[in-house]
């Protein structure tokens, strides 16, 4: 067996053929180390994007919460937290609710999803993303501990 496992949810029907949603592989006899790759808003079930921002981190952190649950682990075992969001999003936030809105938004939003964890993170302010349908992405990484040793 190769140490490192590529896994999709099976919640995701249709698996990107190039990357998978997240990888495994064991740190020592007690760990695993899971690495989630960069969620869009693509709705597993129906494939479609929603156009607003807040919908799309609700979906992306949604998928997230997938890959977490399919990999056996919590929120609270993220060691890091990475979101991007462009800066097409932030202007359509800010033009609609004033100066600011964007970043109450994004950050409402991951701190209400967090619920009080608060892992190493960075928030990145981009100029594009792999299609301009898409407003945000999020990844993580989470150390998950051997079934029956978590606390």
């Amino acid at each position: 067996m190769a140490p490192v496992q590529v896994h999709d949810p099976l919640s995701f029907q249709h698996p990107h053929p190039l990357y998978s949603s997240y990888t495994s592989v064991p740190v020592s006899s007690t760990s695993t180390l899971v690495t989630i790759s960069g969620q869009v808003a693509v709705d597993p079930d129906t494939g479609e994007t929603p156009t607003t921002l807040s919908a799309q981190i609700d979906l992306c952190l949604s998928r997230i919460s997938a890959c977490l649950e399919h990999a056996g682990a919590r929120k609270i075992d993220i060691t890091r937290f990475m979101y991007y969001i462009t800066q097409r999003g932030i202007e359509e936030v800010d033009a609609a609710n004033g100066k600011g809105a964007a970043l109450k938004l994004v950050g409402g939003k991951v701190g209400q999803w967090l619920d009080g964890h608060r892992p190493a993170s960075c928030f990145l302010r981009v100029f594009g993303m792999s299609d301009d349908k898409f407003l945000c992405e999020f990844e993580c990484m989470a150390v998950v501990l051997t079934p029956g040793l978590e606390k």
